[in-house]
């Protein structure tokens, strides 16, 4: 399968349910993007980076190392901005992480 045939697979998926079979229920259209940034857990005990992948006015779809531990709460800081928004998680699939800005 080529990437043409990939990403209309993968669009075709969102619009009938998205990751995991269920219902998309966005408020606001996510724009893609490819920004990075760094999750802090709560009590800034410890930080990871991540790559943002999308962002809508309401979350975003972010990409983290496999594996990582980072909680349902966090603080997601967005390099080259002053932006912080407090998240919390939504879903989770393999490496990827859709959260809500709370």
């Amino acid at each position: 399968m080529g990437y043409a045939e990939f990403r209309a697979a993968s669009d075709l998926q969102e619009s009938q349910g998205g990751p995991n079979g269920w219902l998309e229920h966005r408020r606001s259209e996510r724009r893609l993007t490819l920004k990075t940034g760094r999750l802090v857990v709560e009590n800034d005990a410890y930080s990871l980076e991540c790559a943002i992948l999308n962002v809508s006015d309401h979350g975003a779809c972010l990409l983290v190392p496999l594996g990582a531990v980072t909680g349902d709460r966090f603080t997601l800081l967005i390099d080259r901005s002053d932006e912080a928004r407090l998240c919390t998680v939504a879903w989770r699939e393999g490496s990827r992480i859709g959260v809500s800005y709370d």
